[in-house]
């Protein structure tokens, strides 16, 4: 179903609100969901895409859920019954796959994030780089940020403010040095974990640098910088 001239308007509002610069051309409306699928995206029709959703690229199959004003784009794969909805920003070569749940203002992006079983994160994490995989039926809420090579399983949560990362110094790194993140290594697996409640702005350049391509441009916008 293409892009009709009455449709014109939510157009406007769901996908040139996120990417002023977008033209209509090569925009479907999809069957399950109404919401705005691009032709290069591959979107199956037991996907759910709903109506203030917008896939710009990437691959929504199986009975997948894209709900709220999440965006997906990149290489992202969302397989299953796994579910975005909120303001989640899906990219990169994301994987997110079983039962699990993205939501908040999460971004996931970089080098294959993965995503499994009942696992949710929501809240403001960035999820980011190789060899990242959440399993389990672990929970991540907060401002938690999540470098390479990290594993999280087995009913993990963890909650507040945290920097998982392969080296104290690089997550000390990132936070200015700043005492009042919570830092950890390596696995983390059936804990629960909360970090001190303390409000500290991480530059979103930083992000930023960690990506390429059309996520790198939109790390401005204002979703996610508010």
């Amino acid at each position: 179903m293409a892009i009709a001239m009455n449709q014109l308007e939510r157009f406007d509002k769901v996908v040139r609100n996120f990417s002023p610069d977008c033209s209509s051309e090569g925009w479907r409306i999809h069957n399950n969901g109404d919401g705005f699928v691009h032709n290069r995206a591959n979107v199956h029709e037991t996907a759910y895409v709903g109506p203030d959703a917008a896939i710009f690229n990437g691959f929504v199959l199986d009975m997948a859920r894209v709900e709220g004003n999440a965006v997906v784009m990149g290489n992202a794969h969302l397989r299953d019954f796994a579910t975005v909805r909120g303001n989640a920003l899906i990219g990169g070569h994301s994987v997110l796959s079983d039962h699990c749940i993205v939501e908040g203002n999460v971004m996931l992006f970089g080098e294959s994030p993965h995503v499994a079983g009942y696992s949710i994160i929501r809240g403001n994490c960035r999820i980011s780089g190789a060899g990242a995989y959440i399993k389990g039926a672990s929970l991540l809420e907060g401002e938690i940020i999540a470098f390479a090579d990290h594993f999280v399983s087995d009913g993990a949560h963890l909650e507040g403010r945290i920097i998982i990362a392969l080296e104290k110094t690089e997550a000390k790194s990132v936070a200015n040095n700043t005492p009042e993140w919570m830092v950890y290594n390596s696995a983390t697996t059936g804990l629960l974990i909360k970090a001190m409640p303390h409000i500290i702005e991480v530059m979103n350049s930083h992000f930023a640098a960690q990506t390429n391509g059309e996520e790198k441009s939109l790390f401005g916008h204002r979703r996610y910088t508010e």
